[in-house]
């Protein structure tokens, strides 16, 4: 009968365990879903929304740039300044989305980048629109006890304590068998 009682013992501590592992990392599951947007950028010939992850971090950095109207056979140049650090790269768009164009910068600073987008058409003609995004710092824990640092010592001591606890009877046994 007492075996039965630790198995039980043993299944609802290891449910309350994943329970609580489940509600503490929740928050971690929605990471960057989210869009934010900066909309009617406009010039002479163009007007476009750019698109960016919710509260960018530094590293990398997903734009797209979506046209209200589809342009024919243009060069998509974006530069990305901040203070002496100046990146710059080309947007693409697919045949499946022409007025989509898509690019990625690898920034390593916070702050407020400056961004000049040179749309260049097939005739050399050339017109630029500016934007401006924040960059937040990574929050990279330097502290060895993080919420990961007890997450792993739970799980190691979960993994290695549990069979000691359920076969703590065939243990003792052997050992006084021993003797």
């Amino acid at each position: 009968m007492g075996e039965y009682k630790d198995r039980d013992r043993y299944w609802i501590f290891s449910i309350f365990l994943s329970l609580i592992f489940f509600l503490s990392s929740v928050n971690f599951i929605f990471a960057d879903n989210h869009l934010s947007k900066i909309e009617n950028l406009k010039s002479g010939n163009y007007s476009t929304t750019v698109y960016f992850s919710t509260d960018p971090k530094v590293g990398y950095l997903d734009l797209e740039i979506e046209f209200d109207t589809a342009p024919r056979d243009i060069k998509l140049l974006l530069i990305a300044s901040l203070d002496d650090e100046k990146f710059q790269t080309y947007a693409l768009s697919s045949r499946q989305n022409p007025k989509v164009y898509k690019c990625v910068f690898d920034l390593e600073k916070s702050g407020l980048w400056d961004f000049e987008m040179s749309i260049t058409d097939s005739s050399g003609k050339e017109e630029s629109l500016n934007f401006q995004i924040n960059l937040l710092d990574r929050n990279r824990e330097t502290s060895p006890f993080s919420i990961s640092f007890y997450l792993f010592s739970i799980i190691f001591l979960a993994i290695f304590l549990t069979p000691l606890y359920i076969f703590r009877k065939n243990i003792f046994k052997r050992a006084e068998g021993k003797r």
